[in-house]
């Protein structure tokens, strides 16, 4: 039972992995094709819903004991280090992406799905490294 708790941390390391992977691709297909929707728009919130549902999941049939055990100190701390380096990193985005759309380098309707996938990838990516570098 113990032992559930390891099993906890690959699941989200493992979602959040996809789940980022899936909001970078659907950005870079934006850049590529200069569609706001190259594949369906559902795929990244649909990602980050089930990605959120197996975390709960795992963390309901583990247990309250294997729950505890995956929500210890150092990941509270992994995990307040990537909302602070997402929030950072979302936040300078946006003057960011002004400057690009004022320049005329890329059209408004290609900004607002960069930002909404970059935006979530900025907290996600880190969350990712700095779980998985303990692996």
């Amino acid at each position: 039972m113990a032992r559930h708790y390891v099993l906890i941390g690959r699941i989200r390391f493992l979602t959040m992995a996809l789940t980022a992977g899936i909001c970078l691709i659907y950005a870079l297909l934006v850049l590529v094709s200069g569609k706001p929707d190259p594949i369906s728009p559902w795929w990244p919130g649909a990602f980050g819903a089930a990605t959120a549902i197996i975390i709960f999941l795992s963390f309901r049939v583990a247990g309250t004991q294997a729950a505890d055990m995956a929500m210890d100190e150092r990941y509270v701390v992994q995990d307040g280090l990537a909302h602070r380096i997402g929030y950072w990193s979302a936040l300078f985005m946006y003057p960011l992406f002004g400057a690009l759309m004022a320049l005329d380098l890329i059209p408004y309707y290609l900004v607002f799905p960069l930002m909404g996938c970059l935006t979530a990838a900025a907290y996600l990516i880190p969350q990712v490294i700095l779980t998985g570098w303990e692996r």
